[in-house]
């Protein structure tokens, strides 16, 4: 029995670095949700795509769906904003609560239902709570979020390769793989810490307590503000860093020399810069993991455990990427036949060819939007210095086609 409405700060999901989905203060006096798995079995496989290089599962719930969710360790309860899908699953409310996150516009209002059930890969989750009721909330190419169900019920294996997400009973794994250990705490707030090491400028470590967020599509942010020891290095750029439930949140992106974590050490890490903590009390991080690091790792994340193990790959040694282009666009998803221009970079190249904020690109080359994935757009974006790009874009009812060439930003 909740005593007081809960308090809900969405952080976890993001098309950039910050997390959008994150519950925080008494969301510890929410019911926990169960996990059971089928009969006989103590791991399932569940096949995954990517939207914005998040990892994106078919969610069944209350019987209707199954619907498209991120799987974000940001989330400690299930979220499924569209409040006109909700209100077709029989869903039982139990509070309103305010709701906070990303982004620099007012705080939003949401519901919350309990003993939500939901299926995936086979596991079926009963007694969960979903919170629902977000429209205008900027998702796009995904349905909603799951990620406490699964976490704290199961060790979660992450294998980028395989696009495959495999589930363990916590009962029965057993590791004994190559991979480096490290401790990892769930707060009092349902979130996963890990203990990281940033290298500043001048060659010193500095200890930093990071949030795990696979809902995170950036790499690394940081919070020079609640981090006496951290400082933004010099040639950070103004970016968008975030697109959440309060609209967009603006900092600056810059690059950390060494992020250590456990005994892997990456270099020359593209990193954001926003202010993470919010002033709320007892809360504190000084950054957040996001999923251009975790991807270069088989992750096994181990809330029943302790610990998160990553196995090296391929990948591991790949260079951070950042924009060649300057230009950010608005959230969308696979198949959105236009993209809205959100801002442009100061003294880029698509600033230079003339583009700006509010115009609407159909085309990039001979290929229409519609018929690029998430992924071919993010990639274009990032293209090698050098690059030409011609973009066909609309401005005010006229159609208009410009040519940038890329360059190294950052």
């Amino acid at each position: 029995m909740i005593q007081r409405p809960p308090t809900v700060a969405l952080l976890g999901w993001c098309i950039f670095a910050a997390p959008v989905f994150e519950a925080r203060a008494q969301v510890q006096s929410l019911p926990q949700a169960e996990l059971t798995f089928p009969s006989g079995q103590s791991k399932v496989e569940i096949p995954f795509q990517e939207s914005h290089g998040l990892i994106v599962i078919p969610v069944g719930v209350n019987d209707a769906g199954p619907f498209q969710f991120i799987l974000d360790t940001g989330s400690p309860i299930m979220v499924l904003p569209d409040a006109e899908t909700a209100s077709k699953l029989d869903l039982q409310v139990f509070t309103q609560t305010a709701v906070a996150g990303a982004g620099d516009g007012p705080q939003l209002t949401a519901s919350l239902a309990s003993g939500v059930r939901a299926e995936t890969g086979g596991l079926k989750i009963s007694n969960g709570v979903l919170l629902f009721g977000l429209d205008g909330v900027p998702f796009r190419g995904f349905e909603g979020v799951i990620g406490g169900p699964l976490f704290q019920n199961a060790v979660v294996e992450i294998d980028w390769g395989a696009h495959i997400v495999r589930v363990h009973r916590p009962d029965s794994f057993r590791y004994d793989g190559p991979g480096s250990i490290v401790p990892l705490k769930v707060q009092a707030d349902m979130h996963p810490y890990i203990k990281g090491q940033v290298s500043t400028e001048g060659g010193r470590w500095v200890p930093v307590d990071l949030h795990l967020d696979c809902g995170a599509s950036g790499a690394l942010q940081l919070s020079v503000k609640h981090h006496a020891d951290l400082q933004m290095p010099d040639g950070t750029l103004p970016t968008i860093v975030a697109w959440g439930v309060q609209g967009r949140a603006d900092g600056r992106a810059g690059r950390t020399q060494k992020l250590k974590l456990g005994e892997h050490v990456l270099t020359d890490v593209v990193t954001t810069f926003a202010d993470l903590s919010q002033d709320v009390p007892g809360f504190v991080r000084h950054g957040v993991v996001g999923v251009r690091v975790l991807k270069r790792f088989r992750v096994f994340i181990d809330y029943p455990n302790e610990r998160l193990i990553l196995e090296k790959s391929s990948r591991l040694g790949d260079p951070f990427r950042f924009s060649t282009t300057g230009l950010h666009l608005q959230p969308w998803a696979s198949g959105a036949k236009s993209l809205t221009v959100a801002e442009v970079m100061p003294q880029s190249p698509s600033q230079k060819a003339g583009i700006q904020a509010g115009d609407t690109i159909s085309a990039f080359g001979s290929r229409s939007v519609g018929d690029m994935s998430t992924g071919e757009i993010r990639e274009l974006l990032m293209s090698p210095p050098g690059t030409t790009i011609r973009v066909r874009l609309e401005r005010e009812g006229k159609s208009l086609e410009r040519k940038l060439s890329t360059r190294k930003l950052l």
